[in-house]
């Protein structure tokens, strides 16, 4: 069943990375598989290979915000009528 990392596990992924851990280690220790901690790493990640904690809800409600103005955008463009 996916379920999104909450913000004490992002936290804890940015410390695993200080630390040197690898994202397998993370990844056990947060209790996640390591392919959604490379992932979240790989989404949230600077430039330089740092990593920001505090991004990956912002980033994901901004996602969800875009996708609703969309698709609200598109009902107005029928003339109000929400064809999916």
């Amino acid at each position: 069943m996916y379920r999104q990392l909450n913000s004490e596990q992002r936290y804890e992924i940015y410390l695993g990375l200080q630390r040197g851990w690898s994202k397998s280690r993370i990844a056990r220790e947060i209790g996640v598989s390591a392919s959604t901690v490379c992932r979240e790493v790989r989404r949230n990640g600077k430039p330089d290979g740092s990593y920001m904690y505090g991004c990956g809800r912002r980033s994901s409600v901004t996602a969800v915000n875009t996708a609703w103005r969309a698709t609200t955008a598109r009902a107005q463009n029928r003339g109000g009528v929400w064809n999916g």
